[in-house]
């Protein structure tokens, strides 16, 4: 099993339990099948996921969500 701890200290809304799930479904990817991940918020974008495919599209869907709703990070 992999422990997967999920802290949000940018003052963003962030769907934690989401990142939680994608970094789960990333390590599984990967080959990694046990051990603990600490998370802070980090921004992906398509490009940063190479080796799944089914990750970059749920990384551009959150994007493209964010976009229509208006729940895009501001820089």
């Amino acid at each position: 099993m992999i422990e997967v701890e999920a802290s949000n200290r940018s003052g963003a809304e962030v769907d934690e339990a989401a990142a939680v799930a994608l970094a789960r479904e990333v390590l599984a990817a990967e080959g990694v099948t046990d051990g603990e991940l600490g998370i802070a918020f980090v921004e992906f974008t398509h490009q940063d996921v190479v080796r799944h495919k089914l990750v970059q599209r749920i990384v551009e869907a959150y994007k493209l969500h964010a976009e229509e709703t208006g729940t895009a990070r501001r820089r």
